[in-house]
C-alpha cells in the first residue's frame, strides 16, 4: 500500500518560496545569473560531447 504524507493544512509553504519573492532586485545573484546566461560555453560543450561519443560502450560479460 502506498504511504502518503500527512495532511498539514497549517504548514507554511506547499512549495519552497521563489528567491525572487524575498531577494531585493539589486542582489548580486541577479548579476551573476545574467553573466552566466551570456557566457559562450560552446567550446566546452563540444569537447564534452566529443569525449562522450569517443568512449566505447562496454558491456558486461558473464
Amino acid at each position: 500500500m502506498k504511504a502518503y504524507r500527512p495532511y498539514a493544512p497549517m504548514q507554511s509553504f506547499l512549495l519552497p518560496p521563489s528567491p525572487r519573492e524575498w531577494l531585493p532586485a539589486s542582489h548580486l545573484v541577479y548579476f551573476v545569473e545574467g553573466f552566466v546566461a551570456r557566457l559562450n560555453l560552446r567550446a566546452i560543450e563540444d569537447r564534452i560531447q566529443a569525449r562522450i561519443h569517443a568512449v566505447p560502450c562496454r558491456t558486461r560479460r558473464g
